[in-house]
């Protein structure tokens, strides 16, 4: 058991889990697999070192591990480090079945959207990957996007499924798609069939969801039959709660030995089938995916909807400036002029600091006749309904 062997170099080697083993007193010799104990978000933020593997430490230190930062859309940041080759061998069977499936190469022009605290340029062009900012929808400069998009023509794309939804509208408007375009993959967000639907018909291409988190990469993929297949030489994933096949979701990297990640809780619903024949030839372990992230939309009083990410990459953009000043964030739509950010922070003496910034910018975006109203909290907890810490929720209109 491939997962047994890292649950042990975890708990061996990570500060994290060698303090959560003495405080329960766990013996890893001695314990199964699945007595472990299931690690939640709240446990990895602002860990720093502490989640650093001691055998790759001289690397942390001399930064020479692959580092980035998740993107906070559950209300969590987090960083994560890992060491290259294990990053690439963790994509290999993504790329093996991307090829397979629907003809992707790692040779072929792709376009995709990177948050808008990642660097100051609004897109960039490396070799055959054009990588664009998100600030283009938060500044509403979408269209510029785009024709970034049609000029570069891309084969394949990677996107939220809310974002693909947006660019499919625009393509549809202004009546122009990418003619090289052959293939689009949803990630990041829970996938609508509707929104599916829609951007295969505007674009007329391939696509496929590809379930996964930068902690650990790929979870699992869809075939051409809509297979969910789990990418098992890469994570082991199983559920907690319910029933034996069926509750939250929890996964162990079967590769990220810099930083493991051990049972860790993603904080989603679904369902595992062992061992389950596919149309399309394979039998793995598939998932069925009940409430995975999704995004959700501010209503205006005129009846129009502006995309949430207008208001969530100002916490974004102040966190980057801020230098991960903020744990954990929730923003609330309380009337249509009328919303609550609520915020953990790493030191306590930023309140006006950060109050003050948010303020602004947050009425910069929204009008200087709304009211925003900053909350501080030692923690917040997720939804007892559905188990998730959404980073926007509205209470007004339609989500």
């Amino acid at each position: 058991m491939k997962e047994y062997e890292m649950g042990k170099h975890a708990y061996k080697t990570v500060p994290l889990y060698f303090n959560l083993a003495e405080k329960q007193q766990i013996d890893i010799e001695k314990i199964s697999f699945s007595e472990l104990p299931v690690v939640d978000k709240s446990s990895y933020v602002n860990t720093g070192i502490s989640m650093i593997s001691s055998k790759y430490i001289s690397d942390y230190l001399n930064q020479k591990l692959r580092y980035t930062r998740t993107s906070g859309s559950t209300g969590k940041f987090s960083e994560v480090y890992w060491n290259q080759e294990d990053y690439n061998r963790s994509l290999a069977s993504l790329w093996i079945w991307r090829k397979k499936y629907y003809q992707i190469h790692p040779g072929d022009r792709l376009a995709y959207f990177f948050p808008a605290n990642q660097g100051e340029q609004g897109y960039t062009v490396t070799g055959n990957i054009l990588a664009l900012s998100r600030k283009y929808l938060s500044d509403g400069n979408l269209e510029e996007a785009y024709d970034k998009i049609l000029e570069f023509q891309p084969q394949w794309m990677i996107l939220q499924p809310s974002l693909a939804l947006l660019l499919s509208d625009l393509a549809d408007k202004r009546g122009r798609i990418p003619e090289s375009l052959r293939y689009i993959e949803f990630t990041g967000e829970y996938l609508e069939e509707g929104i599916r639907q829609q951007v295969e018909k505007v674009f007329g291409c391939s696509t496929a969801n590809q379930y996964g988190t930068k902690e650990v990469n790929s979870i699992a993929y869809e075939c051409p039959e809509g297979t969910m297949h789990l990418m098992q030489d890469n994570v082991y994933l199983e559920t907690i709660g319910e029933t034996e096949d069926e509750g939250d979701l929890c996964v162990t990297s079967l590769n990220n030995y810099a930083m493991p990640f051990v049972r860790f809780n993603l904080e989603d619903r679904g369902r595992i089938l062992r061992n389950k024949n596919c149309s399309c030839g394979r039998c793995t372990d598939v998932l069925e995916l009940f409430a995975g992230r999704m995004n959700e939309w501010i209503c205006c009083k005129n009846e129009t909807k502006i995309h949430s990410y207008t208001l969530v990459q100002i916490i974004h953009q102040a966190n980057y400036e801020m230098d991960g000043l903020i744990i954990q964030y929730q923003i609330v739509q309380r009337a249509y002029d009328r919303f609550e950010i609520r915020l953990v922070l790493e030191e306590q003496d930023h309140f006006l600091e950060i109050e003050e910034y948010l303020k602004w910018r947050f009425q910069e975006k929204l009008g200087d006749e709304s009211q925003v109203e900053i909350r501080f909290s030692d923690v917040l907890l997720p939804s007892a309904k559905t188990g998730k810490l959404a980073d926007f929720v509205s209470e007004v209109g339609e989500n």
